[in-house]
């Protein structure tokens, strides 16, 4: 029960917004980065996010999503906005978060703790489409446009269905010049079955000229949000936001990565430095992005011990650990970070055909 849990858990950037195959959609539910909407006649929550935001020494921003969906539909689409029109979209590590989770969590007896350009849009349109690629079931889309309006009526008018809502709450990323990636499912490909569960991390690679996870989407929600947002850097990171709420929960050197294959190959030399960030936001307070800057110190935050779990913040000896992730404890579920829908819906629906056949 706890590896669905943890493994649900979702990238950046963004402002993302959900739109489905259909041109009306019904109530929504904003996470961190955008929204996520069921088709006509549907409802869906994305009861938690999860979000790795990793720091490049080019000047360059990695952001790894997990999105948990539970929705009476078949299939969803997500559009959130990034600084940098050559933003690419690719699959991230499938246990990226399991392991994250389980190197940051307290024991069992703690307590509860890219394609070629497709110009699609149409001249005079407001809208450019800069790369168009298929991943699997999935159609994935980078567009740029200083018109939100436009932007929202594009979506629309091409099977992205999103709010009227999102001419407004799009307005800052256009001003900004920000780019979009919208992900939904190719028509035909859904499955019989309504979407539900955990979808499997996605990878965004922008330039950037700050550390900025893109929160302001999350106003448009109406429930309580848990968020935990991970960030790799070769130093400690601290949150500017005017968002309260939000706290340090872990922070350490992992020095040794050699039990977390996923984790290694996104915990590259020299840039080792996690800090996670958890909390309980409501929609009325979220009026800005996450901002991140180097902290003043790289002082260590360990609120629980790991007991005999693998300790790769301490630098002790890593031995991997025989039991599966369903051992780790509930208060795992703190793992909340924002959005992703691309391979999670690619491999979700692969896993359907199977059950199908």
């Amino acid at each position: 029960m706890i590896a669905p849990v943890i493994r649900r858990s979702v990238l950046l950037l963004l402002m993302a917004v959900a739109a489905l195959s259909l041109p009306l959609i019904t109530p929504a539910w904003a996470c961190g980065c955008g929204a996520y909407a069921p088709e006509h006649g549907g409802s869906a929550t994305v009861p938690m996010e999860t979000a790795l935001v990793r720091v490049n020494a080019d000047a360059t921003e990695d952001i790894y999503l997990s999105l948990s969906v539970d929705s009476t539909v078949r299939s969803g689409a997500l559009l959130f906005p990034v600084p940098d029109k050559h933003a690419t979209v690719t699959a991230g590590p499938k246990n990226l978060f399991a392991e994250l989770a389980i190197a940051t969590a307290p024991p069992p007896d703690s307590g509860p703790g890219a394609g070629g350009g497709n110009k699609a849009g149409a001249p005079n349109s407001g809208v450019t489409v800069l790369n168009r690629q298929q991943i699997g079931p999935l159609d994935v889309v980078t567009l740029a446009s200083g018109d939100p309006a436009a932007l929202t009526r594009w979506l629309q008018r091409n099977g992205f269905a999103a709010k009227p809502a999102l001419a407004t709450a799009a307005k800052p990323y256009t001003d900004q010049k920000w780019a979009f990636v919208a992900v939904r499912l190719r028509p035909g490909a859904a499955s019989s079955a309504a979407l539900k569960g955990t979808l499997d991390p996605l990878r965004i690679h922008f330039a950037s000229h700050e550390i900025v996870y893109p929160m302001r989407l999350s106003a448009m929600g109406t429930e309580t949000e848990r968020v935990l947002v991970y960030t790799l850097a070769a130093h400690r990171l601290e949150l500017h936001s005017t968002t309260p709420g939000m706290t340090v929960g872990w922070a350490g050197d992992l020095r040794d990565v050699s039990a977390y294959p996923d984790l290694a190959k996104v915990a590259v030399a020299d840039n080792r430095f996690l800090t996670r960030f958890d909390g309980r936001l409501t929609p009325d307070t979220i009026t800005d992005d996450f901002h991140f800057s180097r902290a003043s110190s790289d002082a260590i935050v360990r609120q629980h011990q790991t007991g005999d779990l693998p300790d790769v913040l301490s630098g002790a000896d890593a031995t991997p650990r025989q039991n599966t992730l369903r051992d780790v404890g509930l208060g795992v579920g703190a793992i909340v970070l924002l959005l992703v829908v691309a391979l999670g819906l690619a491999n979700w629906h692969n896993r359907r055909q199977q059950q199908s056949q």
